[in-house]
């Protein structure tokens, strides 16, 4: 949970700092102008938002006992995976350190990187805690 909270954070904290005048990203102009991802990134704030809930709704799941289809948490593995993915996309896209564009990332893009690693290894750690806690059949070690 608190990997989708800190990626929720990062979504509003400044992700690009624009360096010169030249540098230009979804209508904001630099130089020294700092872009969030709400304001940068139309659809991927979405799907960002929408990743960050769902560590909350694996909780909601465990501590409510529904019956799935599917191992618990392995839902919630594979968003944080692809929310990982495309954070790295998005960050790494506009080439940071070119010449020409003079857009680096910032604090809320680090956030959003290290809250997708927790999301991911809280979401491992419990499915980790139910395959131990499973029954085996016989002759299984």
């Amino acid at each position: 949970m608190v990997g989708g909270l800190l990626l929720a954070i990062s979504v509003f904290l400044p992700w690009f700092n624009l360096q010169n005048e030249h540098a230009t990203l979804n209508g904001y102009t630099g130089p020294d102008v700092t872009v969030s991802a709400w304001n940068a990134l139309l659809v991927f704030r979405f799907l960002f938002l929408a990743a960050a809930l769902a560590p909350f709704i694996l909780t909601y799941i465990v501590v409510r006992g529904h019956a799935l289809t599917w191992p618990r948490g392995e839902v919630t593995a594979v968003v944080g995976i692809t929310a990982f993915v495309f954070v790295v996309v998005r960050g790494f896209l506009v080439q940071p350190g070119d010449v020409t564009s003079q857009i680096e990332p910032t604090v809320g893009f680090y956030l959003a990187l290290v809250a997708t690693v927790v999301m991911t290894a809280g979401a491992l750690m419990h499915r980790a805690e139910m395959d131990a806690t499973a029954r085996k059949p016989p002759g299984v070690l």
